[in-house]
């Protein structure tokens, strides 16, 4: 399976190495029931109640996890339209507009 949106938003190229940096990562059988999960091929957050229609050969990430590690990165993740967006935190290569004698 590839993991495009993992590499994408985070250069990971693989689960594991989300897993290496702490962070919980499941295959859908072992989602625990009702935690919320970000899916690590698309984005899509979610929460199981039944992992039967799911690709055995998905991972899965704890999304307060995942964020936890995210923020640690200077990332700032949100939640759009059911997806996790991941972008850079702080200012933009401008900088902010008082420090450039804006008003």
């Amino acid at each position: 399976m590839l993991y495009t949106w993992l590499e994408g938003n985070l250069g990971l190229s693989r689960p594991q190495d989300l897993r290496a940096h702490g962070v919980a990562v499941y295959a859908p059988a072992d989602v625990p029931r009702d935690l919320p999960v970000v899916d690590l091929a698309d984005g899509r957050v979610h929460r199981f109640s039944d992992a039967a229609n799911v690709d055995a050969e998905a991972a899965f990430a704890d999304e307060a996890q995942f964020v936890a590690y995210c923020r640690s990165r200077q990332l700032a993740p949100n939640v759009r339209g059911g997806r996790m967006m991941v972008q850079p935190h702080g200012f933009t290569e401008a900088g902010p507009p008082l420090r450039q004698g804006g008003t």
